[in-house]
């Protein structure tokens, strides 16, 4: 089951190395920053040229078991897409790949105005990935950082599985609740 997802407008963030002291409640507990990344990733905003689109919607393709995605051309066709608007307006800042040694292994896409009823008028998380060899690394912690940190105090939504423990909380870090 998919759950929606919903980090307010405005949301001001204090460290999370408040996490550790006694007597701070849990919404204090969240980054104020983007996270460190692993050390030699490199996380920049994603190209749109057809080349770029094509590896990162290679990444995608590998970033999910099996059929879940559909075929590799399948996933670039999506990453196509989403560049090209049909999920709302790319938002060129906040679309970011995480790098290590020149090869995608994280990808983020985030759009403006996106299409469906329940997240109309934010800006939203397309999608979140990372290669699964490079997961557990804070990678994906740190893309989403980083493209909140881009998208300033907008409201933002996404969508996500609810079995889904990792994700939900990298994303329950950043100050997103359910709707």
């Amino acid at each position: 089951m998919q759950l929606t997802l919903v980090r307010p407008a405005g949301l001001r963030l204090r460290p999370a190395s408040l996490g550790g002291r006694t007597g701070v409640p849990e919404e204090d507990r969240l980054r104020a920053e983007p996270p460190e990344c692993a050390e030699g990733v490199d996380i920049r905003p994603i190209s749109r040229d057809s080349e770029s689109i094509e590896r990162i919607g290679r990444l995608y393709f590998r970033s999910y078991p099996d059929g879940e995605v559909g075929t590799c051309e399948e996933a670039v066709a999506d990453v196509e897409a989403t560049s090209a608007g049909e999920y709302g307006a790319w938002v060129p800042d906040a679309c970011l790949v995480a790098e290590e040694g020149g090869e995608p292994v994280g990808a983020i896409l985030v759009t403006d105005k996106p299409p469906w009823d329940d997240v109309e008028g934010l800006t939203f998380v397309v999608d979140l990935f990372v290669a699964p060899d490079k997961r557990g690394r804070g990678i994906g912690d740190a893309l989403v950082g980083a493209a909140l940190a881009a998208v300033g105090g907008r409201e933002v939504g996404l969508r996500v599985e609810s079995e889904n423990a990792a994700a939900r909380r990298i994303y329950e870090r950043h100050g997103f609740a359910a709707r």
